[in-house]
């Protein structure tokens, strides 16, 4: 699986994950006096399937976890047992870049 993970300000570049390896980053959200405006969004395409699926993986106004772990497969990803299907939207996610 190819993963390429970036937020508004910071693109973390394309990395090639095997099957059993994991991916991590760290990062520290934005604040500002009214609000967290922190979001982080990954694509992922797999050999067999090079089309791009798109996942929210953190988005300050809706995840309150300090250490997000995600598990991704080629229907979605969960995070601490709530599954999600990738976002349809792909023209919305490259406006977020």
């Amino acid at each position: 699986m190819t993963v390429h993970c970036k937020s508004k300000n910071d693109d973390l570049g394309f990395h090639t994950i095997m099957f059993g390896q994991s991916y991590v980053f760290s990062f520290k959200p934005i604040v500002f006096p009214i609000f967290i405006a922190t979001l982080f969004f990954c694509s992922f395409t797999w050999p067999q399937d090079p089309n791009l699926h798109y996942l929210d993986v953190y988005d300050a106004k809706n995840d309150d976890c300090r250490d997000c772990s995600w598990k991704i497969n080629v229907d979605g990803g969960c995070l601490n047992g709530e599954c999600r299907s990738f976002n349809k939207n792909i023209q919305l996610m490259d406006a977020r870049a």
